[in-house]
């Protein structure tokens, strides 16, 4: 078995959507070069820079934030990977995944392909989103699914924005559709694939009271072949 990290490393030049000049601020608080005992930084980000995950109350006042679920939810066993084509709107078609989601799936990862162009400037003004149309279906017909990660830096396309809110709020809301799908966004995809054989995931937020939503590291442990 091995454990892969599907999360990013963060730095001062990670990507940020809309490719906002905004970037992490790390400030060296204290330095032994200059005298003191230790090393000490202080680091500032917005929450949903990175590999993070999006909770009802992204979009929704008195909705779940990242300190309302149990630690049992970060667990999850049932985790399947499904390839997406993107249509002509910039959004991930859905046909293939209705199709080969299995029933079981309570985390599944939509791979675009599109974390091989983490690099590039298309990957924070370009980048493919969620079609809202899926979720109802995703909600209703699939209630075990739990969690949708996507190797894009958002689930909402920066070329599509205002249907990039639509599909938060119809993915999201607790008060629709049943569940509500927690969206997990810049996840790693690089190094599986649909034939990897995925036993387990733990997904770790940095649980901070009041946030709507937080970074995660993300781990999968892999049977090898």
């Amino acid at each position: 078995m091995k454990i892969l990290k599907l999360s990013y490393d963060y730095s001062k030049s990670i990507p940020v959507y809309g490719n906002s000049e905004q970037k992490i601020d790390i400030l060296k608080l204290k330095c032994q070069n200059n005298g003191d005992s230790c090393n000490t930084y202080q680091f500032t980000l917005q929450n949903h820079w990175g590999t993070h995950i999006d909770c009802p109350a992204h979009f929704f006042t008195n909705q779940k934030s990242i300190t309302d679920y149990n630690d049992n939810f970060w667990h999850i066993e049932n985790v399947q990977l499904i390839d997406a084509s993107i249509n002509v709107d910039n959004l991930i078609t859905s046909t293939k995944i209705l199709k080969e989601l299995k029933s079981t799936t309570e985390l599944l990862f939509i791979k675009t392909g599109f974390c091989y162009k983490r690099e590039q400037k298309e990957y924070a003004l370009e980048n493919p989103g969620l079609d809202p149309d899926m979720a109802k279906t995703l909600r209703r017909d699939f209630p075990r699914l739990k969690i949708i990660g996507i190797d894009s830096i958002s689930a909402s396309s920066f070329l599509n924005r205002p249907i990039g809110r639509i599909a938060h709020q119809e993915y999201l809301d607790e008060n629709k559709h049943g569940h509500p799908i927690l969206l997990l966004e810049d996840v790693n995809l690089q190094k599986i694939s649909e034939s990897s054989n995925i036993l387990e995931v733990i997904i770790s937020p940095l649980f901070i009271e009041g946030l709507d939503s937080a970074p995660v590291t993300v781990w999968l442990k892999e049977k090898n072949d």
